[in-house]
């Protein structure tokens, strides 16, 4: 083999390397890895999930995470085809806190771009909602050694018109009972979202 093929060749083998990992980041995803997760003290009940417009995931859908406490942060991964760019991408979630039934929403924008990517290629996104209307839109690496990895941080805004005491709805929701029966720990008096005046 010639130097010139030889170079050509560990060219060829660095770049496939790169796209495994996912190192790539200014490339678009042809596939996006989604997960939800919530902080231990606020399960959710995740009314909309969306990005550049589209809503994702089977909604509604309730849950209840431990996002603040251990890793990964987040779960319930669903594959989805993306055929938007690479660039700044909105994100708005919608969702009721189980405990105090309040709604909330909230919008962001993070960089399709920078999202980390599994051997296959998927951009990982996670949504994580917290107390008092908290966003954190996520890539975090797999394995979890590199620590969390936060592209967006924002605090939503109240909807009360939307608000639900979803204790009521614990007949037709199975899962929201068993949700119910566990026990949480309350909000500490220090959030990273301010508690609303409503």
């Amino acid at each position: 083999m010639s130097r010139r093929a030889a170079r050509l060749t560990r060219a060829a083998a660095a770049l496939a390397v790169a796209l495994l990992a996912g190192c790539l980041g200014g490339a678009a995803p042809s596939e996006i890895e989604l997960t939800r997760g919530t902080y231990r003290a606020t399960p959710a009940y995740f009314t909309e999930v969306s990005l550049d417009g589209g809503q994702y995931l089977p909604l509604p859908s309730a849950m209840a995470g431990h996002a603040d406490e251990m890793e990964p942060r987040t779960q319930n991964s669903m594959y989805l085809g993306w055929r938007g760019g690479s660039g700044k991408v909105p994100v708005r979630v919608s969702w009721v806190e189980l405990l105090s039934g309040r709604a909330w929403v909230a919008e962001t924008a993070v960089d399709m771009g920078a999202l980390e990517r599994s051997a296959s290629g998927a951009a990982r996104i996670g949504v994580i909602v917290g107390p008092n209307g908290l966003l954190l839109v996520a890539s975090d690496p797999l394995p979890t050694e590199g620590g969390p990895r936060n592209l967006a941080r924002t605090c939503g805004k109240r909807a009360p018109d939307n608000d639900r005491d979803l204790r009521a709805e614990t007949g037709s929701e199975p899962k929201l009972a068993r949700l119910f029966s566990y026990s949480y720990p309350p909000v500490p008096e220090t959030t990273e979202c301010p508690e609303p005046a409503r």
